[in-house]
Formats: C-alpha cells, structure tokens, sequence
C-alpha cells in the first residue's frame, strides 16, 4: 500500500474545559495522529482527550519552510500577555531548519522557569497525580525499596565547644557592624531583605518593564547571547562570572542598569 503523501498545515486546539488553546504546525498528514510539540498540552490532551478539538487554518502544500512562515503569522496574533494563560503556547517563536532545538544534547545548569510554571499548573489541574505519586512513594518506602540512609542513627547533641565556637563567631561578625548595618542587616544588598512593600513595587516594576518594548528587546539579546555562548561551548563558566559580578539572570543585565530602568 502507497503511504499518502506528506504535506504541511497549521491548526489550532482548544481545550474547552479551561478555554485554553494552542496554535501549532506539522508536516505529515491531518490522519497520522499527530498532536502538538507542547509536553503541557499533550499531557493534559493525554488525559482528557474528549475537551479537545483541533482546526485547522492553513494547508501548505510546497515546504516545510512556508509551513512554517505560515505558523508565524498565526503566533504573531497571540497577545504577549496571553502566552502561558489563554494559550498553551509560551513562546511565539518557532524552530526551523531541521526542527531540532539549538541546545539539543547540551545540559543547561539552570532550569528553566517557564518549565517550572507548566509543571506547577499541571499539577493544579491534575490534583490526582500527586496523590498517586505520594501513594507510590509510601508503598516504596513501607515495603524496602526504598531505603531512608540515615534511619536509627543518632547524631547526638551538639559538643559545648562547638555551641561556644559558633557563638563567639556570630559575636565577632556583629560586633565588626558598624550601627547603620545594625539597623538595617540588608543595607547595599541588591533585591536582599526587602521589605514587602520594596518587594512588591519592584515586582511591578520588573513586570511593567519586561512587557515594554525595551523590556522584550533586552530578552530577545539575552537569548541570542546564550545561544552564541553554548555554540561556543563556554555558556557554563560565563554564568559563574555573571553571578559572582551581580548580574541579573533574568533580566541579563547587571543590577545596576536594571534598578535605572525601573
């Protein structure tokens, strides 16, 4: 039997239970099965597979090139507010090329925290998932797969001169504080034991500005960058320096140029 030939087309999900959707694309066939590129999305389109309907909007029968010039537009729409909320997508970026990711085989030391976002809302809707985990865990435990290291070792207290020492060190470092420090321990601490009030003023600021023209251009910059330094194979050690300097990962701009924006 002759497989069908292969073409592209850009379609969109909606889930209807949280009014969410997704806008993809995909070379193939609209029988072959396939479902979307987002582990969010398909996880949840894995469980409750009746809340979704797929749409599609757009066939493109020459390349994969102008399958995906096609997606663009569509994802161009997404207000940038609405990317992890109203829709399953968190970027209105999408990958070319052969479709691999430039990172692909590399090990980023940090996670990303849009990944941390998908999990928490995950969870949130599928409650039941946590109760199965905590259920497998106590399972592994009373039954021996599990094994606790340190169960029925007593560390005992602590030696008087070891309580003696730490309290002449602590003793030490607060009488080298000068009274300014005394009153205020965080004095000169970038974003280190604010009060709620700074906190929150400086979240609103950071929100408001990362939503700002500028805001996205310095992020679009921060992208660029790690992807040059991963290429380059020095990603890893460049992080080190940043953080030991004041840099601010999120940002990817020093403390100092971020508090003369907000």
């Amino acid at each position: 039997m002759q497989s069908k030939e292969k073409y592209g087309f850009v379609y969109i999900w909606r889930d209807k239970k949280y009014k969410r959707y997704y806008i993809g694309s995909h070379w193939g066939t609209k029988e072959d099965g396939y479902v979307c590129s987002s582990n969010w999305m398909f996880k949840s389109h894995k469980r409750r597979p009746g809340d979704f309907k797929r749409r599609i909007l757009k066939i493109v029968k020459t390349n994969r090139k102008e399958t995906y010039n096609e997606e663009q537009k569509w994802l161009d729409k997404i207000k940038h507010e609405e990317l992890g909320k109203k829709y399953y997508n968190y970027s209105k970026e999408i990958l070319v090329g052969n479709g691999d990711p430039w990172n692909k085989g590399k090990k980023c030391p940090q996670i990303s925290k849009s990944l941390k976002k998908i999990r928490k809302l995950f969870l949130k809707e599928h409650p039941e998932i946590i109760e199965k985990q905590k259920k497998t865990l106590k399972e592994a435990y009373s039954s021996g797969k599990i094994k606790v290291w340190n169960k029925g070792i007593k560390t005992g207290a602590q030696t008087e001169e070891l309580v003696e020492k730490r309290a002449q060190a602590n003793k030490n470092t607060w009488a080298n504080k000068s009274e300014e420090e005394r009153k205020n321990p965080g004095a000169g601490k970038n974003l280190l034991f604010l009060t709620k009030e700074q906190r929150k003023k400086q979240q609103e600021a950071t929100k408001k500005w990362l939503n700002s023209s500028e805001g996205l251009e310095f992020k679009l910059r921060q992208k660029n960058r790690a992807e040059k330094e991963w290429q380059e194979g020095n990603r890893y050690k460049i992080l080190k320096e940043r953080y030991s300097t004041g840099w601010h990962p999120r940002l990817g701009i020093s403390f100092k140029e971020y508090q003369e924006n907000i």
